[in-house]
């Protein structure tokens, strides 16, 4: 066979979605694998461990052996956890040995990211429980591992990562639906007042979060289009999901699903379509907006001001107690502003101060009392660079940066009522590594500069429309 036509030569002409293929700085050019539109023969592999990582990420082994005292929660220094995880960690790196030089490059791409797990690790030094924070620092490493074996099969396809993790999550959401019809003592959770869904997760809002992913990922099948049933099974996952956010009560997660309806369907649809009909698109798009909005001042003004609102929500004015928290944690800070007080799950500020909580409900206050402004500007650092990646590519890769953008949007709103940022194993910070790698992986081409596989890249692992130019 003549490969000649994939020589190192040809590797700056156009690719055929508009992004140049152009290599990265290194000793020699090579060949960059096409983008991809499906996985090609055994890359399903890499996108393995995302898939698994949702679910451990997820479920409660007290609730799936009929147990439901011990549930437990996301613990990022639980030993048994991470035993858990460890296996997919481990399957993750080992996929990512397969593939070294695609992801050395990936690897470079993220120096923010290496730089926060690297400081993760150091604060077991004035942390009063090493232990729990080198476990953390582990989730850490494994969650960019997945994140890098994903983005190497995907190469920044939404529709692939969508795929990936819609159907672990329609999965969870009939197994909630299947538990609370059969055995609702398991699958639902008295909290205060209410009796919430939680199905097989930790908690209803983790259950939440699994609707919110999984409405993200019916939306980007059911926009990028394909057969008839697809599109079916695709509109009634996100109806399965809206269910389970009503039954589960996440207020956050309902109203950023509700945010992705608006916002994210319309965007993506005019992001499919035809270039001569895009502006009709934004016109209707924005005029349905608009429409909305004055119905929903008309109907229910009342929801317009804050008591009612949070009345309206089940939350009271104080965000349930949020703000007490809040105020708590951000003294915790200005306790320890420069280093903070380690990743151990707040177990040290504790046990100083009484904190008494997992988490404080604000993702940016809690990475600042873990790790103080070093952790805070790493961090910075980290959304920074992925936006700015989303920024560059949004023309050549119009649906795939808008459907990421969209989710790194939903990483960052959920953040301010709860806490996932930095918080590995929890799945809306998976979510925002993915992000991350996937649009890095968009913007570079992540070339595979010096590994001999490169050189010759054998036909049926390149997509059809580039065998026949």
């Amino acid at each position: 066979m003549d490969h000649s036509k994939y020589s190192p030569a040809s590797t700056h002409r156009a690719r055929p979605d508009g992004v140049t293929m152009g290599g990265m700085t290194g000793t020699r050019e090579a060949q960059v694998l096409p983008s991809a539109q499906s996985p090609q023969g055994s890359s399903w592999l890499f996108l393995l461990p995302l898939s698994a990582a949702l679910v451990a990420a997820t479920v409660s082994l007290g609730r799936v052996s009929g147990n439901a005292s011990t549930a437990g929660g996301i613990l990022e220094g639980d030993l048994r956890r991470a035993l858990l995880f460890g296996p997919i960690y481990a399957f993750a790196g080992l996929l990512l040995l397969r593939r070294p030089t695609q992801a050395l490059n990936l690897a470079r791409t993220q120096p923010a990211l290496w730089a926060l797990i690297a400081y993760a690790a150091l604060s077991a030094v004035w942390s009063s429980y090493p232990g729990a924070v080198m476990t953390f620092a582990g989730h850490m490493l494994g969650y960019a591992f997945i994140a890098m074996a994903a983005s190497i099969a995907a190469r920044g396809s939404a529709g692939i990562v969508a795929k990936t993790l819609w159907i672990p999550g329609f999965s969870l959401l009939i197994a909630t639906i299947v538990l609370v019809w059969g055995q609702p003592r398991l699958a639902i959770m008295e909290i205060g007042d209410q009796f919430r869904w939680a199905g097989p997760t930790f908690h209803p809002n983790i259950l939440g979060v699994v609707s919110l992913l999984t409405t993200w990922a019916s939306i980007v099948l059911i926009t990028k289009g394909g057969s008839v049933w697809r599109t079916l099974i695709a509109s009634g996952s996100a109806l399965l999901a809206a269910v389970c956010l009503l039954g589960s009560n996440s207020v956050t997660s309902a109203i950023l699903s509700g945010a992705l309806w608006v916002f994210l369907f319309p965007m993506l649809l005019i992001a499919h379509s035809p270039t001569g009909s895009r502006r009709l698109m934004w016109a209707v798009a924005l005029f349905g907006m608009l429409m909305g909005f004055l119905w929903l001042t008309l109907t229910a003004p009342e929801l317009l001001t804050w008591d009612k609102l949070m009345a309206a929500l089940g939350r009271t004015k104080n965000l349930t107690g949020r703000l007490a928290l809040w105020e708590a944690g951000w003294k915790a800070f200005l306790a320890r502003p420069l280093e903070g007080w380690g990743f151990d799950s707040l177990a040290s500020v504790t046990t100083v101060q009484r904190l008494g909580v997992g988490q404080l409900h604000n993702g940016y206050i809690d990475v600042l009392v873990r790790g103080g402004v070093v952790a805070g500007m790493l961090t910075l650092a980290f959304l920074w660079t992925t936006a700015r990646n989303l920024w560059l590519v949004r023309r050549t890769r119009r649906a795939d940066a808008t459907a990421f953008a969209a989710a790194l949007v939903a990483v960052l709103m959920h953040n301010v009522t709860e806490g996932s940022l930095v918080r590995s194993p929890h799945p809306i910070w998976l979510l925002a590594c993915v992000v991350a790698f996937q649009v890095s992986a968009m913007r570079h081409a992540v070339p595979n500069v010096g590994d001999s596989r490169a050189q010759e890249v054998p036909r049926r692992h390149l997509s059809p429309r580039i065998q026949h130019p």
